[in-house]
This record gives structure tokens, C-alpha cells and sequence, in this order.
């Protein structure tokens, strides 16, 4: 426990000193937007390996509050399985993008359009 809390505080001081140093120096050209974002994906690849995947381990967490729901039947239990769950599926289906078309009259005519892709690529045309 107290080894996990030094790599936390460790984590923190990097990140607090990239910000502080990137404020009076600024962001060498090419390097990324996000210096603490590359760390500690360095870091959970050092401690769980390199395939290691926070979606996937964020769907076996769903699944495992899915399994306490059923076996105990509260209805908290429930509540958080589906929270988990909605979690996960925002990184697995994509969300309805609305569209509205009008005729330009006043009193005209407005059609609402939604949109979904199932493959995961975006929309060219509007």
C-alpha cells in the first residue's frame, strides 16, 4: 500500500513539474499535448504489461458488479452494474449525432435527421 502511494505522489510531482516547466519554457515542437497522459501510459505498461487495456478492464469490472447484482438481487447492486455498463459503452457505440433541416420559411418545414455509424469512421458529408 505505502509503495503505491509513493508512485501516486511520484506521478503527481512529474506531472505538476511538466506543467510548471512547460509554463515558463512552453512545449518543445513535436512533442505531444499531453506529457503526463505519455507517463503514466509508460508507467502501466511497466506495472501490467503492454497489452494491458483500461476499456477492457473497466468491461470485466461491469461484468463482475453484473454477476454481485444477480446473486445478491439489491437494487443498488443493479444501479451500479448499470452505471458500469453505460460507462463501458461509451468507448464501444457510438452516439446518434442530430441534423436539422429547414425550408427557410418562417411557418416551413423542419426535419430532424439522426445519424448513426456502426463501423466507428465519421461522417464526411452533413
Amino acid at each position: 500500500m505505502n509503495i503505491l502511494v509513493n508512485q501516486i505522489k511520484g506521478l503527481v510531482f512529474i506531472y505538476i513539474a511538466t506543467h510548471i516547466i512547460g509554463a515558463i519554457m512552453g512545449r518543445p515542437k513535436g512533442s505531444g499535448n499531453r506529457p503526463f497522459k505519455r507517463v503514466l501510459a509508460d508507467h502501466m505498461a511497466k506495472k501490467f504489461g503492454a497489452q494491458w487495456n483500461p476499456v477492457v478492464e473497466m468491461a470485466n469490472g461491469a461484468i463482475k458488479l453484473q454477476e454481485i447484482a444477480e446473486q445478491s438481487g439489491e437494487t443498488a447492486d443493479y444501479k451500479a452494474s448499470v452505471e458500469a455498463m453505460e460507462k463501458v459503452s461509451n468507448f464501444l457505440v457510438p452516439k446518434l449525432r442530430a441534423i436539422e433541416h429547414s425550408t427557410g420559411d418562417q411557418d416551413g418545414l423542419v426535419i430532424s435527421v439522426n445519424r448513426k455509424r456502426y463501423d466507428g469512421g465519421t461522417n464526411d458529408k452533413d
